[in-house]
């Protein structure tokens, strides 16, 4: 089985527990991709190894930049949902909250678990080359649809699921809005949405792994034959 089947598993097991155990959506998910990632890097060959540590910090860096912007993005998008619903203090620190729950789920997240392969010769030594590289990986993976590892397709499931989640708590207390009660109906679509679309995701690539359906895996199979 590839390591990043692996630590996709490893990170959906841990997040599963985390959630479980804390309560806290945002803490489990990031909590669990650091770990992967950290898996990935401890298992990795030396060159690449090396290269993974050179960029950590700078994804780190990213991911802390990515959920502050995220979560800025997500309030915005909220505010022009909602309108003058907005207006109290205590509703917007409400969306607020479920602003910055999304952003984990979904940007940083994605942060966190995107590249980390041997293939990955365009690591980032620097936080410019590692926002850029952020800004194609991303367009690569929810709008080209073309993820290249089991970690990067249980991302997007999980922050499609999130966004999703977090839709459906919404509309169904659209005329609600500015009822405190609100918030908590928004943040268990994102919980929900985010835990099924990671463990679909995760039991989909394992299952393939498994069963020799992954095309990239068997192309790099087919190379190899050729080779020999």
């Amino acid at each position: 089985m590839r390591r990043d089947v692996v630590a996709c598993a490893c990170e959906t097991t841990l997040m599963a527990a985390l959630r479980a155990s804390t309560r806290e959506t945002a803490l489990a998910v990031t909590t669990s991709r650091v770990a992967g990632r950290a898996m990935m890097m401890m298992t990795a060959t030396k060159t690449a190894g090396r290269r993974t540590v050179e960029g950590a910090v700078a994804t780190c860096v990213v991911a802390c930049v990515a959920h502050v912007l995220g979560a800025c993005a997500w309030f915005v998008a909220a505010g022009a949902f909602a309108g003058k619903a907005l207006a109290t203090l205590e509703t917007a620190r409400g969306t607020w909250r479920a602003s910055r729950a999304l952003s984990a789920t979904t940007t940083t997240a994605f942060a966190l678990a995107r590249g980390d392969d041997d293939g990955d010769e365009r690591a980032a030594k620097t936080t410019r080359e590692a926002v850029r590289a952020y800004g194609e990986d991303a367009r690569r993976v929810f709008v080209d649809g073309r993820a290249r590892t089991a970690r990067e397709t249980s991302a997007r499931a999980a922050a499609l699921g999130s966004v999703a989640g977090a839709w459906c708590g919404a509309c169904a207390t659209a005329l609600d809005w500015d009822r405190a009660w609100l918030t908590n109906s928004v943040l268990g679509g994102i919980e929900l949405g985010h835990f099924v679309g990671a463990c679909a995701a995760c039991a989909c690539v394992v299952l393939k792994d498994v069963l020799g359906l992954d095309s990239r895996l068997a192309a790099k199979t087919k190379a190899k034959t050729k080779a020999s």
